[in-house]
C-alpha cells in the first residue's frame, strides 16, 4: 500500500479512480493490519507481507521466492 497517487494495474493515468486509502492508512488501516497480526499471533498463526515496498510493516516482510 503505497503510490496511491499512480495508477492500479487496471487504470491509466487517464482514469484513475479517487480514492480514500492515502487517507485512512495511518488512523485506520495500520491498526487494523496491527490487530489482525496480534489476533494471529495469539492463535499460531504467522502472517508474512510478500510486498518488500508496502506501506504495511505490521507482518515480516519476506521475497515472494523465498517460500517457493
Amino acid at each position: 500500500m503505497n503510490d496511491f497517487d499512480k495508477p492500479r494495474s487496471y487504470e491509466n493515468p487517464d482514469d484513475i479512480l479517487d480514492t480514500e486509502l492515502d487517507e485512512n492508512l495511518k488512523n485506520i488501516i495500520i491498526p487494523c493490519f496491527d490487530l489482525s497480526e496480534e489476533l494471529a499471533k495469539k492463535h499460531g498463526v504467522m502472517i508474512y507481507n510478500l510486498s518488500m515496498f508496502s506501506a504495511i510493516n505490521s507482518f515480516k516482510k519476506i521475497e515472494f521466492n523465498s517460500i517457493l
